[in-house]
């Protein structure tokens, strides 16, 4: 979890909070090292893989229509 929050830029006790709530809503698991119980991996269920790929495809959704929107105002721009 040292090295998340060193790679996230944000602080152990904060990053530790967030894996909590993510942890009980079942988004990512912790998986300690077996042979070194300080050591933690955290990894994304199944659940919260579909959660990212709902979010991205809605974020996809949503931005797509506004740049279409600005490419064909340029085009216009440039050739008119």
């Amino acid at each position: 979890m040292s090295q998340l929050a060193d790679d996230l830029q944000m602080p152990k006790q904060q990053l530790t909070k967030l894996v909590n709530s993510l942890e009980e809503n079942g988004m990512v698991c912790r998986i300690h090292n077996p042979t070194n119980r300080r050591l933690v991996s955290v990894h994304i269920t199944p659940s919260g893989t579909q959660l990212v790929d709902d979010s991205l495809k809605e974020v996809v959704q949503t931005i797509i229509p506004v740049i279409d929107q600005n490419v064909n105002r340029l085009i216009l721009q440039l050739f008119v």
